[in-house]
């Protein structure tokens, strides 16, 4: 899932009085984890790290993470071809 308020995670966590630790203990990850989701090092987290995170801190899923929309390929198309946005020669 896509994190999309970092900032909002590191405010509602001081505002529990939460520690990094803390939180990372209740989400089963390090310290260095959850800085890194609130310092926008981490762009991207499964989805069993994000619900936990938002539970957590009382937070709607919705309001600090976004599942990232896939890109579909039609039938029969290279990835070569789509990553260079047209046919290959």
């Amino acid at each position: 899932m896509l994190v999309t308020d970092a900032s909002k995670i590191r405010r509602t966590r001081k505002a529990k009085r939460l520690s990094l630790r803390q939180l990372g203990t209740l989400c089963k990850r390090s310290q260095s984890a959850i800085s890194n989701l609130e310092n926008g090092v981490t762009k991207q987290v499964d989805e069993d790290f994000a619900v936990a995170v938002a539970t957590w801190l009382g937070l709607a899923l919705e309001d600090v993470f976004a599942t990232p929309t896939a890109t579909v390929m039609p039938a029969g198309a290279s990835r070569a071809r789509a990553a260079c946005g047209g046919d290959v020669a």
